[in-house]
C-alpha cells in the first residue's frame, strides 16, 4: 500500500475500507491533496472529536451523523476531517450496527452524499466478484498482460448484457420480486452452458474456417441469419 501511495493524484477520490485505515494513508491522500472517504478502523487512527455529533438525515440503509474531528500522525501532523456515523436499519453480516467513516471532502460535499459514495463502493466490488466467478472474468496465471485483458473485457461484456436482462425483468415484475426470486448466477450459469454447447456442433478448426475470412460485419449477419 505504501507503494501505491505514490500514485495518488491532486483531485482523485479514494474510497477504501477499514483495512487501509491508518493514519500514515489519510495524511499521504491530504497532503497529496486528493481526497479520502474510508471506514474507521477500531485503533488504527488517533482522532480529537471538534464539535457535538449531529444528526443529519437518512439514507436507504440508515440515520446518518457528522462531527468534525482532528486526525494526528506519527509525526505530531494534525488534518482536519469529518466523522460520519451511519446507524445501520439492519446489521451486517458481521453483525456491526453501525458504520463510521472518516472524510476530508469539503462542506460542499454532504454527509449523505458520501454515505451513498461508499455504500456504492459494495456494488463495484460485487460487479467484479460476480465478473469472476461466473464468466471467469480474471486468469489466475501470471506473465500474459493481453490475455488478461482480454478475458476482463469479454467477462464485462457478458455482464453488461446480463445487466440488461436483469433490468428488463425489474420492469417487467419489478424491483423485489426480480431481487427475491432471480439468481444472477444461475443466469451466469445459463450463459456459460450455451457457449459450453456451442462447442458441440463444431471444434476451433471448423468455427475458424467458417468466419475467419469475413469482415466483422460480414460475421455479425451470417451469425444472426436463421
Amino acid at each position: 500500500m505504501l507503494d501505491t501511495l505514490g500514485d495518488i493524484q491532486p483531485g482523485e477520490l479514494w474510497i477504501a475500507d477499514r483495512n487501509l485505515c491508518t493514519s500514515v494513508v489519510l495524511h499521504q491522500i491530504d497532503v497529496s491533496r486528493a481526497a479520502f472517504i474510508i471506514r474507521k478502523h477500531a485503533q488504527n487512527v488517533r482522532y480529537h472529536v471538534l464539535d457535538d455529533e449531529r444528526q443529519i438525515g437518512e439514507t436507504s440503509t440508515g440515520v446518518v451523523f457528522e462531527q468534525a474531528i482532528e486526525i494526528e500522525d506519527d509525526f505530531d501532523n494534525t488534518l482536519i476531517g469529518r466523522r460520519i456515523r451511519i446507524a445501520l436499519d439492519e446489521p451486517t453480516a458481521n453483525g456491526d450496527t453501525e458504520m463510521v467513516l472518516f472524510s476530508n471532502l469539503p462542506g460542499s460535499v454532504t454527509a449523505l452524499e458520501i454515505s451513498e459514495a461508499y455504500r456504492k463502493r459494495w456494488d463495484i466490488e460485487t460487479t467484479f466478484n460476480h465478473m469472476d466467478r461466473m464468466f471467469a472474468g480474471e486468469i489466475k496465471a501470471i506473465g500474459s498482460p493481453r490475455a488478461a485483458l482480454l478475458v476482463f473485457s469479454l467477462a464485462a461484456i457478458a455482464f453488461n448484457t446480463m445487466s440488461v436482462v436483469m433490468a428488463a425483468l425489474r420492469v417487467e415484475h419489478g424491483a423485489q420480486k426480480v431481487d427475491e426470486e432471480v439468481s444472477i448466477y444461475h443466469i451466469g450459469v445459463n450463459v456459460q452452458s450455451d457457449w459450453n454447447a456451442s462447442a458441440l456442433v463444431g471444434d476451433a478448426a471448423a468455427w475458424e474456417q467458417r468466419f475467419a475470412t469475413l469482415s466483422a460485419q460480414a460475421k455479425l449477419a451470417k451469425a444472426m441469419s436463421p
